[in-house]
């Protein structure tokens, strides 16, 4: 669905180089300043972004495959190994 989530760039270069490379090099979200997500619903973003922020996952059971998923899609390392985990 259409939701937005208003984060700080620099949380989102941190933890993911892909979301680094969107946000620092000469492409279309850096200009934005927002990065378009089609294919990951928004309870798993929400649960991607609260990991980033804090290093938790609150619905882990409930999301790890799918989770995985977009772990692997923004390398988030301790976000795949956690869910690889679960």
């Amino acid at each position: 669905g259409q939701r937005t989530f208003p984060v700080h760039t620099g949380a989102l270069s941190a933890v993911s180089p892909v979301f680094k490379a969107m946000l620092e090099q000469p492409m279309k979200e850096r200009q934005t300043g927002e990065v378009d997500v089609k294919d990951i619903e928004a309870a798993v973003m929400e649960e991607l972004l609260r990991f980033a922020y804090t290093g938790e996952v609150d619905k882990l059971e409930e999301l790890a495959e799918r989770l995985l998923a977009a772990a692997h899609k923004y390398e988030l390392l301790e976000l795949f190994k956690a869910c690889e985990q679960s």
